[in-house]
């Protein structure tokens, strides 16, 4: 009985893990269709002209881009409210071109930004965030301070890209090498989500180098070359300690250069990132428009 209780179990996981990674590849290929009917309209450039924009990222509803002389620009904005797939069949695509950038207050050394939701360090070493999610299940259509540390380096976020499923959860390291962490809905299975507050993240005891956060692990090495992994399955960082998996991870990980980064180290080509292409060789900003529904 215990044996075929344990086959029953080890069944279930598989086949979950198999449910997940049709999900992924079904909302993979739904996002590639809108994307594709995006594209089939012309580019407009932003209505400023400026010719310094760095960086530009996609949300739902608009777009965020970035000047090199660290100022942020909103075209558009995070939508209040999430229109899964289902609620869009039969209905009217209307395309509308965000050009008219408003300026965020502030200048910016890091951003990370989800597609319902944003979160960015300000030079000073404050922390912000906005949209979706950001605090449990509320909306938040401008920056707000989380906490009142100065001391915030670099951040990512992780969650669910225009309905796809993944773990909604924050880390953030601090200037002393501190890593914090959060989850940003209560049903959240990471072991740092001990308090729902998200003006109180929560610091993860260790000495850590580099993090790759997935859609539901965490990887992770410290400072003494050690491997070490969490999340769904495992609440709390445990060691990997098998030579040829830490091998194997370790490569992979050795593709990714920064202290703490997006990537899904089992699923990479799936992955898609929300940083696009929109600034042409001479600095302009050029946009396509967003896709809603009626």
């Amino acid at each position: 009985m215990i044996l075929f209780t344990m086959i029953w179990i080890g069944s279930v996981k598989k086949m979950l893990a198999m449910s997940k990674y049709k999900i992924f590849i079904s909302i993979a290929l739904l996002i590639s269709t809108l994307s594709i009917q995006a594209g089939k309209h012309v580019a407009k450039q932003e209505s400023t002209h400026s010719r310094d924009w760095m960086s530009l990222w996609q949300m739902d509803g608009g777009y965020i881009a970035a000047k090199k002389n660290r100022s942020l620009w909103v075209f558009g904005g995070i939508k209040k409210e999430y229109f899964a797939f289902g609620q869009i069949i039969d209905k009217k695509p209307i395309y509308t071109y965000h050009l008219s950038p408003e300026k965020i207050r502030g200048k910016w050394k890091d951003l990370s930004v989800m597609w319902n939701r944003v979160y960015a360090i300000k030079s000073d070493g404050t922390l912000w965030g906005w949209g979706r999610d950001v605090i449990g299940s509320k909306y938040i259509s401008k920056p707000i301070q989380i906490g009142s540390s100065k001391k915030w380096k670099t951040i990512e976020t992780r969650g669910s890209s225009e309905g796809g499923e993944c773990g909604d959860y924050t880390l953030a390291f601090q200037k002393d090498g501190s890593l914090w962490g959060w989850g940003d809905r209560r049903r959240e299975f990471f072991e740092f989500i001990k308090n729902y507050s998200i003006n109180k993240p929560n610091k993860i005891s260790g000495n850590w180098d580099k993090i790759t956060m997935g859609c539901y692990d965490i990887y992770a090495t410290k400072k003494n070359g050690t491997l070490w992994k969490w999340g769904v399955d495992e609440k709390a960082p445990i060691a990997i300690v098998d030579k040829k998996e830490k091998k194997r991870l370790l490569k992979k990980m050795a593709t990714v250069h920064a202290k703490i980064s997006v990537f899904d180290i089992d699923l990479q080509s799936y992955y898609r990132k929300n940083r696009i292409n929109g600034i042409r060789k001479n600095g302009t900003l050029w946009l396509k428009p967003i896709v809603t529904y009626r």
